[in-house]
């Protein structure tokens, strides 16, 4: 579910509410700093949706700070603005009901293995990066994802938690990408 705000003027609400509507048993968690998605909906441990990184930009195409919340089942996005932001602002919550995305739970050991193996995994997708030419974002966005499953691996092992972790299988998706969260286990 996307939906687009269009904010006219500054005279317009900064703070823009989405009730959620969800199974009862569902729970929303919020994911590491840092990944695609800010949260995901989960439903007996199994993924539901994600909630992507939310963006703003105002006339001249250019970033607006924005905050994605959720407040008693509502997603709430707040935009900040002033009266010398160029009008109008458009802003982007997005749900990802999940088609192209899968979750792994990682057990304590597998998550140790993780923190363990993370930094190694992206010296080691180094020769590969360079070997099929890559370069930029896809490079960027390879060495950088193996780096930060490794980081958030550390964290959840130092926590005594483990990882969970969503891969979107749509690599060409806005936020496609991984994102993880630290679950009791």
């Amino acid at each position: 579910m996307q939906t687009l705000i269009h904010i006219e003027n500054s005279d317009a609400p900064t703070e823009y509410r989405f009730p959620l509507t969800i199974p009862q048993e569902a729970e929303v968690i919020t994911f590491n700093e840092g990944g695609d998605d800010v949260a995901g909906i989960l439903l007996n441990g199994e993924l539901l949706a994600t909630i992507a990184r939310p963006w703003a930009h105002d006339a001249m195409g250019e970033s607006i700070p924005t905050l994605l919340t959720i407040e008693d089942g509502v997603l709430v996005q707040r935009v900040e603005y002033d009266s010398n932001t160029a009008f109008p602002i458009t802003a982007d919550p997005q749900i990802d009901w999940g088609w192209t995305k899968t979750t792994i739970k990682l057990s304590k050991k597998e998550t140790q293995a993780t923190g363990v193996a993370g930094g190694a995994g992206a010296i080691a997708a180094l020769p590969w990066v360079v070997a099929l030419g890559l370069t930029g974002p896809v490079a960027i966005k390879i060495l950088g994802s193996a780096g930060k499953l490794g980081y958030d691996a550390i964290q959840a092992h130092r926590h005594g938690k483990c990882l969970g972790i969503v891969v979107n299988l749509n690599i060409l998706s806005s936020n496609g990408g991984i994102s993880t969260w630290e679950y009791i286990c």
